[in-house]
């Protein structure tokens, strides 16, 4: 089973989705309840503006998330969190509450209910006790600041895949849903402590100053990635205002380069097609956005005027190599292109279980390749186990991140964002997915196998089976390997019997 991802992997997920700057993912399915007007946070804290944002926060918890979770534990957590950062003050729960003491004084507040609007007015009136005991600890903090500490701490005890996003964090993903400014790549922490470029936008900032797949950033106006205290905020660094210099320090072969760039408003589609060798069309997906599926279905008609003389299509090649997800609906579209069946997938909410199920089924003869690779997540993931275990395509790559849940996305009243997981989704046979990943039909990870080679593994049948492992950067040889299945109809209905 693969480890769950650190907590700042899915906030740069969810800090980055529809952008050009993707990592992970996420599934924005829609604003649940919100906790009213954003707060400054630049004055001193007060507990009834923290009591407010933490009511909107623990109640949506207790009502939408996946699994059943104690409340007062959660405002345990996050008020223990408060005070730990504060070296003046001590804590001592009780079954009475807890005791906040300093050389100022010592006080208990009660923590008796498990009503979340309860809980979040009695974590106010802590806060506010430790004001008084504390006037340069958590005294000098704003209230963003207090609610940013207390709601790091809460969503580590929540499902996998729920997170919280600062206010900052927040405006610059409600920005990105619109476009937003930047220099056009997409980008992944790597174990170099830099940030590996995905992909180019084409034509875009970085594209026209020499950035190129592959490059891994190492420095952004001169201070090193490493420094920043986390990839998101080395992310957002490369962000300001357009038409701004932006200066980037990266390797390639070994090899240090710098270049600088100016910013841009960036608006990518979601979505390129093109007719590739051997009349095989290639369809890559970025992200699943507002109009991914409608963007997809339109790219499909224009390859197809693409051949000559009428001649047919070989097959379609769907990649989704590197797409970290994206909105939950434009899957279900995307999967109505495809196939139809009465069970693509399940999703298990706290209380009840969803099939969902694919009517129309635009083009289900002409077949079909779907590439993943470990940073396929999320929407991606549906799609392509969907499409798997009904026989649909052959998936073809290496193991997918492993991303089996949908989150729903609450606005709190300090301007923050908490993402909570609501659902988990599996196969429609039940398989897991989150946190073990797909494992795809033909497994080519760690495998040079290319032409004839290939063709006979795939006949011989010992490139599917078992756990496969996971993969990101495999250049182009799994493009190559689809197109040569997909010219080979033997091959590939032997690779589509072994799913």
């Amino acid at each position: 089973m693969m480890n769950a991802a650190p907590l700042w992997l899915y906030r740069l997920a969810a800090l980055l989705c529809a952008t050009a700057l993707l990592v992970a993912g996420c599934n924005p399915t829609g604003s649940l309840s919100s906790g009213g007007p954003s707060l400054d946070g630049s004055s001193g804290v007060r507990g009834d503006a923290v009591a407010r944002v933490m009511a909107t926060a623990l109640s949506n918890i207790a009502r939408y998330h996946v699994d059943d979770v104690s409340a007062a534990r959660l405002a345990r957590t996050g008020l223990s969190a408060l005070v730990e950062s504060d070296r003046d003050v001590e804590m001592q729960w009780s079954s009475a509450g807890v005791r906040l003491s300093s050389t100022r004084g010592s006080r208990i507040v009660p923590f008796a209910t498990q009503s979340a609007s309860a809980l979040a007015t009695s974590i106010g009136e802590a806060v506010d006790l430790l004001v008084t005991l504390s006037p340069t600890g958590v005294g000098a903090r704003s209230v963003n600041s207090v609610t940013d500490l207390m709601l790091d701490a809460i969503t580590l005890e929540l499902a996998s895949s729920s997170y919280y996003l600062t206010p900052q964090e927040a405006e610059q993903y409600l920005q990105s849903l619109r476009g937003f400014v930047g220099v056009g790549v997409r980008l992944l922490p790597d174990d170099t402590q830099g940030l590996r470029v995905l992909s180019v936008l084409d034509n875009g900032p970085a594209q026209r100053a020499g950035v190129r797949l592959g490059d891994i950033i190492i420095a952004i106006d001169g201070r090193p990635v490493r420094d920043f205290v986390s990839p998101s905020a080395a992310v957002a660094a490369m962000g300001g205002a357009r038409g701004s210099q932006l200066r980037l320090r990266f390797l390639r072969n070994g090899q240090t380069r710098e270049v600088s760039m100016r910013r841009a408003r960036i608006a990518p589609d979601s979505v390129d097609g093109l007719l590739a060798s051997g009349n095989v069309g290639l369809l890559r997906v970025y992200s699943f956005d507002k109009g991914t599926a409608r963007e997809l279905s339109s790219e499909m008609r224009q390859v197809r005027a693409l051949l000559a003389n009428d001649q047919p299509l070989a097959g379609w090649i769907l990649d989704l190599r590197n797409n970290p997800g994206g909105f939950r609906d434009e899957a279900d579209a995307m999967l109505d292109l495809f196939v139809a069946s009465d069970s693509l997938y399940r999703v298990r909410y706290r209380s009840q279980q969803e099939v969902v199920s694919a009517s129309r089924g635009g083009d289900e003869r002409t077949p079909l390749v779907v590439l993943i690779n470990q940073w396929s997540a999320s929407a991606s993931e549906i799609v392509a186990v969907a499409l798997r275990d009904n026989k649909r395509a052959v998936i073809l790559g290496s193991r997918s991140f492993g991303k089996g849940s949908m989150q729903g996305v609450i606005p709190l009243s300090n301007g923050g964002i908490l993402g909570l997981t609501v659902a988990h989704f599996t196969g429609p046979d039940g398989q897991q997915l989150d946190e073990v990943g797909l494992s795809p039909t033909l497994c080519t990870a760690n495998s040079t196998l290319t032409g004839a080679a290939f063709l006979a593994a795939v006949r011989s049948g010992t490139l599917a089976g078992g756990v496969c492992p996971q993969a990101s950067m495999e250049g182009d040889l799994p493009l190559s390997r689809a197109i040569d299945l997909l010219n080979n109809p033997v091959a590939y209905q032997r690779a589509l019997d072994l799913n």
